[in-house]
């Protein structure tokens, strides 16, 4: 016998729950538990019906803007810790399942059931994570709430979860879009990753006030819990979970029962809230002139982040920079004072005198010859390259002036090589490089 649903008007079941909606049309199946999201029959070709709104609610409870526990605020990064590392772990089989729901919703333009329910269930405990991470609820998250993933066109009025999330569920999908669902994702991608990057630094300012007041300032929750349904509903649609586009950033358009936007809620699908009574259940974000504007301040530290980091590092290489010419020049000034340091040569007049200089210039030569080893050892800025290589060749001719001076086998040839070699011309060049050189390092300070 054909039956009337009373939630949505289906009519013609004549299965216990409605093919539609999921809810109990039979009398005698009131136990019967309602699924996630609406069921629709897997004989029945599936029609997009534009009418319906695939937007995904999430909704979340405003008893922080009233009170909120210190001491849990106190210690909620760390808190939170085992969370963030389920949703890093699983995150890994998230990608695992996510390109297999792709594969299969670009053959049969639907996403299997089960992939439906993992992804489903995996974007519901981000949501709860992040809600409890910025502050939004008290209420620590668990791992598989059965009331934090409602159906979506229904409201529980019973529900004792901080954070609601609701699916429009499984649905016929454009298999164009699913084949440049990539490519669809970037700008929303970019919004999101924004979001999270001023979300982070707007942390803890948020947790500051709130440890001091107690409590989350009214436009703070509304603002911050309208960035997390906005990242939500980007994982959303990068899941396949709904053919939405992610959007209500700054809130979702009011419900005509409430056109003032004071009952908390901004989805005409969950039912007003009245404003005396802000925790009666789980509300979405309200549109409110400070929301509004927690979300564009969440925005603009997201963009200057990025722009900090690259001054920072700037920064920072001009600092290492500054660094390395200081050391480079400290180091040369070390060599450099080894090789002022050679000795006098002693040699007294006689038949051993022509020996004993030819051995000082053999020991000046590897003097020289070790102070040119210890220049190509220091790490110099890159900006004196040119200046080294000269005083590579510089060194070089002058060892090579002593090296031949202290293999000259007789005074006479000594004496030529003095008077027609560039001995003292090559020294006074190898002080002119390293002075250069100082000049220059210090220069880069």
């Amino acid at each position: 016998m054909s039956t009337r649903c009373e939630n949505c008007g289906f009519e013609g079941g004549i299965d216990p729950l409605c093919p539609a909606c999921g809810h109990p049309i039979d009398p005698h199946a009131e136990n019967v538990p309602a699924p996630a999201y609406p069921v629709v029959d897997a004989g029945v070709p599936a029609v997009e019906d534009s009418t319906v709104d695939r937007r995904v609610v999430v909704l979340t409870d405003p008893a922080g803007t009233t009170h909120v526990s210190r001491l849990s605020v106190l210690f909620r990064l760390i808190l939170a810790i085992p969370q963030l590392f389920v949703l890093w772990v699983v995150g890994i089989a998230v990608v695992v399942v996510m390109v297999i729901a792709w594969w299969v919703a670009l053959f049969t333009a639907r996403v299997p059931a089960w992939a439906y329910d993992f992804l489903g269930w995996y974007t519901a405990l981000y949501a709860r994570v992040m809600s409890y991470l910025y502050l939004l609820v008290d209420k620590w998250p668990s791992f598989g709430d059965p009331a934090a993933v409602g159906r979506a066109t229904a409201v529980p009025t019973t529900d004792q979860s901080a954070v609601v999330v609701r699916f429009p569920g499984p649905e016929r999908l454009n298999r164009l879009a699913v084949f440049f669902r990539v490519v669809l994702i970037v700008p929303v991608y970019v919004v999101a990753y924004v979001l999270s990057l001023g979300g982070s630094i707007a942390l803890f300012f948020v947790w500051l006030v709130v440890l001091i007041l107690g409590r989350v300032p009214t436009p703070v929750f509304d603002g911050l819990a309208a960035a997390v349904r906005y990242q939500v509903r980007y994982n959303a649609y990068a899941f396949l979970l709904t053919s939405a586009y992610p959007s209500g950033l700054f809130g979702d358009p009011v419900a005509p029962a409430d056109p003032a936007g004071t009952a908390g809620t901004a989805d005409p699908a969950v039912p007003a809230v009245p404003a005396e009574v802000p925790d009666a259940v789980p509300v979405a974000p309200r549109r409110t002139p400070g929301a509004r504007w927690v979300v564009i301040a969440l925005l603009v530290l997201g963009v200057l982040s990025p722009v900090a980091e690259v001054v920072a590092l700037v920064a920072l290489v001009g600092s290492q920079s500054n660094d390395s010419a200081a050391d480079a020049d400290t180091q040369l000034y070390r060599a450099y004072l080894a090789l002022s340091s050679v000795p006098q040569a002693h040699c007294a007049s006689g038949a051993g005198q022509f020996d004993c200089v030819k051995r000082f210039d053999g020991r000046f030569a590897a003097r020289v010859q070790s102070f040119d080893d210890a220049v190509g050892g220091i790490d110099f800025p890159s900006d004196v390259d040119s200046r080294v290589s000269t005083a590579h060749s510089d060194d070089a001719k002058l060892a090579a002036d002593l090296r031949a001076l202290s293999e000259a086998p007789t005074p006479e040839a000594y004496a030529v090589l003095v008077r027609s070699g560039s001995l003292t011309t090559d020294a006074n060049t190898v002080d002119a490089d390293v002075e250069a050189l100082h000049r220059q390092l210090v220069s880069d300070f």
